[in-house]
């Protein structure tokens, strides 16, 4: 008769050695600790940088809604707006754009025979510091009908 062969001991040795050692439980968890810190850097710098430009859009919204206000005006009366303007008169308006902590708002015209240049400045407190925002826009006189 033949003789049988021997079992081979790997197999026994691999059942007796199944896990992860905790060289390779510690690497991996400070692996997953610098990809952790990295993901709530980038979440919070682009959180900052998502409320800087909603705050900008809302600067934008109220520079253009005075530039409109104005641009409804008749030209020799653009100053008139200007010296007259008051904030507060404004605030219930300010609803469907949204309200800037601190916010003013200030007008800078340079007056020409016929053009008119207007400029408003917006300006608020965000998070880091003060910001401002400025449009300017060109108003004609209108030429008379002869």
């Amino acid at each position: 008769m033949f003789p049988r062969p021997a079992r081979k001991r790997s197999r026994m040795k691999r059942n007796l050695y199944q896990g992860f050692t905790l060289l390779e439980l510690m690497v991996a968890a400070g692996i997953l600790v610098i990809i952790s810190t990295g993901l709530i850097t980038l979440f919070i710098y682009s959180w900052n940088l998502n409320e800087l430009n909603k705050q900008r859009l809302i600067a934008a919204n109220h520079a253009q809604l005075f530039l409109e206000e104005i641009k409804a005006c008749a030209y020799d009366s653009i100053d008139d707006y200007i010296i007259n303007f008051n904030i507060d008169d404004y605030h219930a308006d300010f609803g469907q754009f949204g309200r800037l902590t601190d916010e003013n708002i200030t007008f800078d015209a340079d007056y020409g025979s016929h053009v008119t240049t207007v400029t408003v400045t917006v300006s608020w407190r965000g998070l880091k510091g003060r910001k401002t925002y400025e449009l300017s826009s060109k108003f004609a006189r209108q030429k008379s009908a002869l």
